[in-house]
């Protein structure tokens, strides 16, 4: 399998020519469905956007359709692997199972190499995510170890603030909540 999106990359086309394009072919629907499985991915703004995972045989009928040097060289491969199968056969010696699964992962091996770029992208998630981790981490230490105030000490911040207005008494501005979700100074 390979998604549209590595090989829009693969081949220098945009992602949203490669959708239209398997979008226009014109092959039995029950192919098409086996061929190339809708699987959406969610773009940096949390939307779905269309992609495709294509087994070998829609990923061919969708190159052999394309030209430009890299599909030109998609095409010369797979012919050449075709004629080298053939003179096998003709050798006497049959081609196995093995042999054309090997033949057709030389084609497409050079789709299958990871892009630099996914690379730094990962990484940086990746820092992001541990820095968060640590911000919570931090955070739930904090409030872990505040100050607990005995319930009469309790009463009397409350009284406190009703008669402040329910405003905090150091600023003036924030309105305060008490545990029971009463907010002072509310309006």
């Amino acid at each position: 399998m390979v998604n549209s999106r590595d090989v829009a990359e693969a081949f220098g086309k945009e992602h949203k020519n490669v959708i239209r394009y398997i979008n226009g072919l014109e092959i039995d629907s029950d192919l098409s469905r086996s061929w190339f499985r809708p699987c959406p991915s969610l773009d940096a703004y949390g939307r779905e956007q269309p992609s495709f995972d294509m087994t070998r045989q829609g990923f061919t009928l969708l190159v052999m359709g394309w030209t430009g040097e890299r599909a030109m060289q998609f095409k010369v491969r797979y012919t050449q692997a075709f004629d080298e199968m053939e003179g096998r056969l003709k050798d006497t010696s049959p081609a196995t199972h093995c042999d054309l699964i090997l033949a057709i992962r030389q084609i497409v091996a050079p789709l299958g190499v990871r892009l630099s770029y996914q690379d730094g992208a990962i990484a940086e998630v990746k820092a992001r995510v541990d820095s968060m981790a640590e911000d919570v981490a931090y955070l739930k230490q904090t409030a872990a170890n505040r100050r607990r105030l005995r319930a009469e000490t309790k009463k009397e911040h409350v009284s406190a603030l009703a008669d402040l207005g329910g405003r905090c008494p150091c600023c003036g501005l924030a309105s305060v909540v008490t545990d029971d979700g009463t907010m002072y100074g509310a309006h």
